[in-house]
């Protein structure tokens, strides 16, 4: 059984704090989450997510757990 990391065993809202700092110095980082969002389904479409600001895109990338090990 693999161990979780600690990025994972972080609470939800921090993760989301740390996600929404992120997302929001760092355009390149907003794209590879976006596409990563559209790639996974769930109805959502580019053009909604990039008019979206950091906190509420930080929240949905988080509740999709659309993170891998990398980030």
């Amino acid at each position: 059984m693999a161990l979780p990391s600690m990025y994972r065993a972080l609470p939800a809202a921090r993760r989301v704090a740390l996600l929404t700092t992120i997302l929001s110095s760092r355009k390149d980082s907003r794209a590879l989450f976006i596409q990563r969002l559209v790639a996974r389904g769930g109805g959502f479409r580019a053009a909604t997510l990039l008019s979206w600001p950091a906190a509420k895109l930080a929240q949905e990338v988080v509740r999709m757990n659309a993170q891998t090990a990398e980030d």
